[in-house]
């Protein structure tokens, strides 16, 4: 959904209760860009959606993005341990690896 469809759904109700008497509930986040996201809740009567409060990021420096983990193994590739070496060796020499 764009910004300008969000502005034209109705503001949350306080009560959380449709005019058609259905609870209202959340959907989806919808996000808006520079940081700012809302909830979109709906009607599970009548189906009406509503955007709820405008929500900023609280760390505009940083996303999901995150550092390499300093815990990673070393070493090579872990073992296999569903093959054992001699099944491994067939393999190797069926494949030409070997």
């Amino acid at each position: 959904m764009r910004p300008a469809d969000l502005e034209r759904l109705g503001r949350l109700p306080a009560g959380r209760a449709c005019a058609c008497g259905g609870a209202i509930r959340w959907s989806y986040t919808a996000y808006l860009g520079h940081g700012e996201s809302t909830g979109v809740y709906s009607c599970d009567r009548c189906g009406l959606a509503y955007r709820g409060p405008l929500r900023a990021r609280t760390d505009p420096g940083r996303g999901r993005r995150h550092a390499p983990d300093a815990a990673a193994p070393t070493g090579g590739p872990p073992d296999n341990p569903v093959l054992d070496p001699a099944t491994a060796e067939r393999l190797r020499a069926l494949l030409g690896d070997g």
